[in-house]
């Protein structure tokens, strides 16, 4: 609605023409006071008035400061242009379209809305049609929008639309359905809401083509004993091609399918194999000794040494030669459940309790008996590596260097071990004046005040005996030691007084590891 207030004569406040306008071809870029225009430009500013008026929901007011004459011919122009039907804009053509808020469509689907020749149309995917082709892949669902523009009144309005697509075919019941069958039990397989549908059949469901059957009757019987899980598909032809559909071109059908899947829980068929005897490898050794031929996952386990898993893996330390398993499907337990037990031994464990050969150090010349006997046990066979001809498991060996020996060692199973002793070659020559010190000074100073041996430790890895003789210039015998030389020690006396400072003979007598004696003679000086 358009208010004009009028104001006699031209002033400073006078409306203004915004400029440029135009009306009927005419175009007036000069902004003057509205008082000074001729009939032609009124009309310019009439119509501007209108352009105003149409663009806005509140009351337009305008101040008019013109002529008593100027005000006559306004308001003759004013009944010329219907009054308000000039100033304000005519949008019922709009308000009186019926566009739907939400439609229910399938993939290639029209929709038709009024069409008028004096409107315009703008879809969200670019078209221009006075209606809307789904598209005949991919979604179809969310939201679409039309802007339509009344190109007489210069009005526009922007629609939005909600589309949903028909519901999809189910099995009813399917999420119960997917699951676990006893033996003896019946599964009825119901199928679902069709009024979308033109027909539906079960896909080939007992191997003896397909059924076309509403309700499908799923029988777990001596039939099914090997199945295990079990698939059933039912296809809906001819459904609305919304996102669930399959297109087939030709013959232009829609197809949806549905799937409910059956496990038939059958009693396993358990064997954990014969008793054995095993070779052990350093490794364990797994049971059950091949893949299971059922459904794992479908089934519990518990073994006799607590595990649940699938499989075990035995070590050769177990204290334990019996083993066992119980099986059973979850949901049915008293149907299912099945148990077997498994003696598994390793040869010989004897082997691995005990090394029978020893690695140890000998003298050149010197002879060493390696023992490789396995008592109460039937060894079938030893061989050593060195010498193919000696099958025994006792060898005499003499030391002529720094040696490894092996002997391999196989049993009445086949089962093998080796063991190997290394023999380290040492001199068993003793070295004794390297032992022995120059010179002592037992004078109580606490430094070098007795008589021991240089790394007696040494000399006694060499030898077997050990005798200490110390005399005098007179040869007269001041200390005796025999014994182990790492314990020798004179604090310089005798008979319980200090022998004089001077120089000293000691005679020592050894025996090395061969029993062969070696006698070293020397001098030792007492300096207080």
């Amino acid at each position: 609605m358009l208010f004009v207030k009028f104001n006699i004569g031209c002033g400073k406040r006078g409306i203004r023409t915004p400029g440029p306008v135009t009306v009927n071809g005419f175009q007036d870029r000069r902004n003057r006071p509205l008082c000074q225009l001729s009939d032609a430009k009124l009309q310019l500013f009439f119509e501007f008035t209108k352009f105003l008026c149409s663009n806005s929901y509140f009351f337009c007011i305008f101040v008019v400061c013109m002529t008593k004459k100027m005000i006559r011919k306004f308001f003759i122009l004013a009944l010329l242009s219907a009054s308000s039907a000039v100033f304000a804009q005519d949008c019922s053509l709009l308000n009186s379209l019926q566009i739907p808020d939400t439609v229910t469509a399938c993939r290639r689907d029209t929709l038709h809305i009024e069409f008028q020749p004096t409107l315009e149309y703008e879809w969200s995917d670019g078209t221009t049609n006075p209606f809307y082709v789904f598209p005949s892949t991919g979604n179809i669902f969310g939201e679409i929008w039309v802007r339509i523009t009344d190109i007489v009144n210069e009005c526009n309005s922007l629609y939005t639309i909600v589309i949903d697509t028909f519901p999809i075919p189910r099995i009813i019941g399917k999420l119960n359905i997917d699951t676990t069958l006893c033996f003896g039990d019946t599964l009825f397989l119901k199928i679902g809401e069709t009024e979308y549908v033109n027909d539906f059949h079960w896909l080939n469901p007992e191997g003896f083509g397909n059924v076309r059957d509403s309700i499908l009757e799923v029988i777990f019987d001596v039939a099914r004993s090997s199945m295990a899980v079990k698939s059933y598909v039912i296809r809906y032809i001819g459904a609305c091609p919304g996102d669930w559909g399959y297109f087939d071109s030709n013959p232009y059908h829609y197809y949806a399918f549905d799937t409910a899947s059956v496990f038939f829980a059958n009693r396993p068929d358990l064997d954990l194999g014969p008793d054995t005897t095993l070779c052990y490898d350093g490794e364990g050794y797994t049971l059950p000794t091949q893949s299971w031929n059922f459904l794992t996952s479908k089934y519990e386990f518990l073994w006799s040494n607590g595990s649940t898993e699938n499989s075990i893996t035995i070590d050769y330390d177990d204290d334990k030669d019996e083993y066992f398993v119980t099986i059973w499907n979850s949901t049915c337990k008293e149907s299912t459940i099945v148990s077997d037990t498994v003696t598994i031994n390793f040869w010989p464990k004897e082997w691995t309790e005990s090394q029978l050969l020893q690695d140890t150090s000998a003298c050149r010349g010197e002879t060493i008996r390696l023992d490789a006997t396995v008592p109460s046990f039937p060894l079938t066979k030893y061989h050593w590596e060195d010498d193919t001809t000696n099958t025994n498991p006792v060898r005499i060996v003499r030391v002529e260097g720094s040696l490894s020996y092996t002997v391999v060692l196989t049993d009445i199973a086949g089962c093998q071990r080796e063991f190997t002793a290394n023999i380290s070659e040492i001199n068993c020559t003793p070295q004794i004046k390297e032992h022995i010190p120059n010179i002592f000074t037992p004078n109580g100073d606490g430094i070098n005040d007795v008589f021991i041996l240089i790394n007696p430790s040494q000399l006694k890895e060499q030898i077997n005996d050990f005798h200490l003789r110390i005399f005098n210039r007179w040869n007269r015998e001041v200390f005796r030691f025999d014994g182990d030389p790492t314990e020798v020690k004179w604090d310089g006396r005798n008979g319980g007084s200090d022998v004089p400072d001077g120089t000293y003979f000691w005679v020592i007598k050894v025996r090395n590891k061969l029993g062969r004696s070696y006698e070293e003679r020397g001098t030792v000086t007492i300096l207080r």
